[in-house]
């Protein structure tokens, strides 16, 4: 029986039609379900992919900075005497310990935290390029100058640099395509709005009973905390997407720096302008000195302005404006829904008002004395430490910290507690102190919506802010203050159930 082949030979040519011209579904053929769902999945991506890009361009100017301070230090280490090198590991042992403190009390995975690990690795490379020189000078023999602990690392700091500006680049490729494909689906708060079940649940409606109620407004407090987290990612690449005129001045301010490093010698006249500026990039210039030359402070402070200038440049202000604006818009939303559901008065999961037990004042108020005119002096009260170190007069140092914003009452399921942190340093000698002491908050059983340590310092003033907001299900949680320099954690605040 002889085969009809011409139905195969026709889905064969519709088969390879179709392959070769795909019929393309346009955004308004797409339900509007499908459609939100595309949005709500590309919008998403965009946040991953510009959370990411934040990390990443954060990493490149930290670590060209480590490489180009870690050269100067090879070489500045090996002119130090016996003596100069041994204080010069203890101060190294001594920061180390100072850094894990402040570690611990840093927001698990901020850029905070990212910046502490990335000063903890670099000192511990410091302390073996040092202690290297010493076993070296015990047995009579020369640090290669080629083969150490500084320059494995400058060459791996190097190699870093070289991977995180590939992906930084494929990043913003990645961001422009996402962006594109938003565009192209023509996402508008209309058709990607209020269509998953999620977003239904997070409006008012008519007379929910009980349990739709609690729902409710719990959906739309985790939908504002979703936008809160976007938010500070914005904010964020904001606070280095500068405008025309601040870059111009921070052009002006480099061109300053870079005129004093080819100089190489200060005017006293014009050292308040460094100072400045120092403080305005955090760049602490009484430490670099100490450690390598002014010509080589200088330049590194050079290169930390023509970085943020570089970063600033390669940020679009406008769009990040517009972004920033629709997030507070969409929160404000969620937030009216909020009092529309009454959620103020509703206790999702069953919790109740969660009452304070204590505080517990955790530090002793105490007086380490080494002799007659040494001593370190810690004094405490629930919201404030303070800590006095007295070496020969006039070397004295004195750091105080005040908490406020501390509950001290009952706090229920969906309240936001802002704690702030501020605080001061005074010493006896003119100069600064190094590293800056800080302080911080740390708690269990809360759910952390934004953290920043304080620091302080003679020309610094950085306060801290916490903002936590307690579970639905909350049955018991725990605030706890503390400080680094042997302050530590001094008090604890206990909210239980009743």
């Amino acid at each position: 029986m002889k085969k009809d082949h011409s139905i195969t030979s026709v889905l064969r040519v519709l088969i390879i039609a179709s392959a070769l011209f795909p019929v393309t579904v346009h955004s308004q053929d797409r339900s509007a379900a499908e459609k939100n769902s595309l949005c709500q999945k590309e919008k998403q991506n965009l946040d991953n992919l510009n959370e990411k890009l934040t990390t990443t361009s954060f990493k490149i100017p930290l670590l060209k900075g480590y490489a180009a301070e870690m050269t100067a230090y090879q070489q500045q280490a090996l002119k130090y005497n016996d003596k100069r090198l041994d204080d010069a590991i203890n101060l190294c042992l001594a920061v180390q310990k100072s850094y894990k403190e402040s570690l611990e009390r840093t927001v698990a995975g901020s850029i905070e935290e990212l910046r502490h690990k990335y000063s903890l690795e670099n000192l511990q490379i410091k302390l073996d390029y040092l202690t290297e020189i010493k076993a070296e000078r015990l047995i009579g023999e020369k640090v290669d100058p080629k083969d150490n602990h500084i320059q494995k690392a400058i060459q791996q700091y190097k190699k870093d640099i070289d991977q995180l500006e590939d992906a930084e680049k494929y990043l913003r490729n990645d961001i422009t395509m996402n962006k594109e494909r938003i565009s192209r689906l023509r996402c508008d708060d209309k058709t990607t709005t209020n269509i998953t079940k999620k977003e239904n649940d997070t409006k008012p409606g008519k007379d929910p009973t009980e349990d739709q109620g609690l729902d409710r407004c719990q959906n739309n407090k985790e939908r504002i905390a979703e936008l809160e987290k976007q938010a500070r990612v914005v904010n964020a690449d904001l606070s280095f997407a500068w405008t025309k005129k601040e870059i111009q001045e921070a052009k002006n301010k480099m061109a300053f720096v870079k005129t004093w490093s080819e100089q190489r010698q200060l005017l006293a006249t014009e050292r308040s302008q460094l100072d400045e500026i120092c403080k305005e990039y955090e760049f602490n210039y009484d430490d670099c000195t100490w450690k390598m030359s002014q010509q080589n402070c200088l330049g590194s402070l050079e290169r930390t302005i023509g970085e943020k200038i570089d970063r600033a440049k390669s940020l679009d202000r406008a769009a990040l404006l517009a972004k920033q604006k629709d997030l507070e818009a969409q929160i404000s939303k969620h937030r009216n829904n909020l009092i529309a559901l009454g959620c103020d008065g509703k206790t999702a999961g069953g919790g109740g008002s969660l009452k304070l037990v204590g505080p517990e004042i955790l530090g002793k108020n105490r007086k380490e004395s080494f002799n007659p005119a040494w001593y370190t002096e810690y004094s405490y009260s629930a919201t404030t430490a303070s800590m006095i170190v007295q070496n020969d007069p006039p070397d004295r140092r004195v750091v105080k910290w005040e908490f406020s914003g501390i509950p001290t009452g009952g706090i229920s399921p969906g309240d936001i507690i802002t704690i702030t942190v501020s605080g001061s340093v005074k010493l006896g000698t003119p100069g600064e102190i190094s590293p800056y002491p800080s302080a911080g908050v740390r708690a269990t059983g809360l759910d952390l919506v934004s953290g920043q340590n304080a620091y302080v310092g003679v020309n610094k003033q950085v306060d801290g802010k916490y903002v936590f907001k307690v579970p639905a299900n909350a049955k018991s949680c725990t605030i706890e203050i503390g400080a680094d320099y042997g302050v530590g954690t001094f008090a604890r605040y206990k909210y239980e159930k009743k």
